[in-house]
C-alpha cells in the first residue's frame, strides 16, 4: 500500500476530513494490493459525526493501477442526525490503468439522515477499465444506504469496467441516485448492478452500460425516472 491512513476518532466530529485542495495519489502499479486505503470513524458528538468527509472542488484521491478503498463509519448520539459513514460534498476519486475503487460506508446513531454513503456538490467517482463499488448501510432509525444527491456528479466508467451499488436503508430507500443531468456507468461498461436490501431503489439519473443492467430490490420497489440504456 502506498498510502494507508486510519485517521482518528475525533471526540465530536469526523474521523477523516480531506478538503482545501488536498491531493492523495498513488502511481505505483507494481503489485495488486491497495494503493490507497482510508479508514475513518465519526466521533461521539451528537450530530454531523461522519466517518470520512471529502470536500472542495480541487480535492482528489487517485490511483494508477492499484485499488482504492475508502471505508467510513458514522458516530454520533441517539438524539442526533446526519451521522453518515461517508460524505462527499465535492472532489474526485479516480482510478486508472485497471484500478478498482470501493466506497464502503455505514451510518451511525441518531434520529435521521444517518446515511451509509452520500455524495453531493459535483462529487465524482471515475474508473478506467476498473470496477466501482459503492456499498452503503444506513445507521439508526432513519437513513438511506447510498444516496447521490441532486448535485452529485457522474459515477463513470471509461473502458470495460463495471459498477456495483449495494444499499441497505433504514425506514428509507436503499439506493437513491439523483440528478437527472448526471450519469452512472459508461457506454463500454461491462455491467451496472443496483441492489437494495429490503428497501427501494429510486433511479433519477441516466444509467448506461454496454453489457447487462441489473436493478434488484429485495422486498422493495424500483422507481425509474431516468433513461436506462444497454448498448449491447
Amino acid at each position: 500500500t502506498d498510502f494507508a491512513y486510519s485517521g482518528f476518532t475525533n471526540p465530536s466530529s469526523n474521523g477523516i476530513r480531506l478538503d482545501g485542495g488536498t491531493v492523495i495519489s498513488s502511481s505505483d502499479s507494481s503489485t495488486n494490493d491497495f494503493g490507497i486505503e482510508l479508514y475513518g470513524s465519526g466521533g461521539g458528538g451528537t450530530s454531523d459525526s461522519v466517518g470520512i468527509v471529502i470536500a472542495g472542488a480541487d480535492t482528489s484521491v487517485s490511483s494508477a493501477g492499484r485499488s482504492v478503498l475508502i471505508e467510513g463509519f458514522g458516530g454520533g448520539q441517539s438524539t442526533g442526525q446526519r451521522n453518515r459513514g461517508i460524505l462527499f460534498t465535492g472532489g474526485l476519486v479516480q482510478g486508472s490503468n485497471n484500478a478498482n475503487i470501493t466506497l464502503s460506508g455505514e451510518g451511525g446513531s441518531g434520529l435521521s439522515e444517518n446515511d451509509g454513503i452520500q455524495l453531493n456538490g459535483n462529487a465524482r467517482v471515475q474508473a478506467e477499465d476498473g470496477a466501482i463499488v459503492l456499498d452503503g448501510s444506513a445507521g439508526d432509525t432513519l437513513g438511506i444506504g447510498v444516496i447521490l444527491g441532486n448535485t452529485a456528479g457522474d459515477i463513470s466508467i471509461t473502458g470495460s469496467g463495471s459498477v456495483d451499488v449495494n444499499g441497505t436503508g433504514r425506514n428509507a430507500e436503499g439506493i437513491v441516485l439523483g440528478n437527472s443531468a448526471a450519469t452512472i456507468g459508461g457506454i463500454d461498461a461491462s455491467y451496472v448492478d443496483l441492489s437494495a436490501n429490503e428497501s427501494d431503489i429510486r433511479l433519477q439519473r441516466n444509467l448506461i452500460a454496454y453489457g447487462n443492467i441489473f436493478l434488484d430490490s429485495y422486498a422493495g420497489d424500483v422507481f425509474v425516472e431516468g433513461d436506462v440504456t444497454s448498448e449491447d
